[in-house]
């Protein structure tokens, strides 16, 4: 299973498309406020939808719970929401909260991909 984080923007949804023409199982992160239309997108290639924010770690770590691999492309730039910034989306929750913290406790695969470059997962 692959998660994808940030599956509802332009990138992610591309990115989901390509792995879901290939045959790949994926998980998409999706925000309880994300926009509707491109949630049923997303359910409608077959993607396997969770339900989270990267400023909530539970969340997280339910949605990272069997993933082989992980693909972020989220950011706070565009698609803001109350309580997002550069400090709590991309720093916190990506780089050194808690997306990168509990996919390397819970990944078995051994990659991790964020949009600025992929950093090896550990062996389990």
């Amino acid at each position: 299973m692959i998660l994808v984080v940030g599956a509802t923007g332009l990138l992610g949804t591309r990115v989901c498309e390509r792995l879901r023409t290939e045959g790949q199982p994926v998980r998409a992160l999706v925000r309880r406020t994300s926009n509707p239309d491109k949630v049923n997108a997303l359910r409608s290639l077959g993607c396997e939808l969770a339900t989270g924010d990267l400023k909530d770690p539970p969340r997280i770590q339910a949605a990272c719970q069997g993933i082989s691999a992980l693909i972020s492309t989220a950011s706070s730039t565009l698609s803001r929401q109350l309580g997002d910034s550069i400090e709590s989306v991309d720093l916190q929750g990506q780089l050194a909260g808690s997306l990168r913290q509990t996919c390397r406790s819970t990944c078995s695969g051994r990659r991790i991909a964020r949009y600025q470059g992929p950093e090896e997962c550990p062996p389990n």
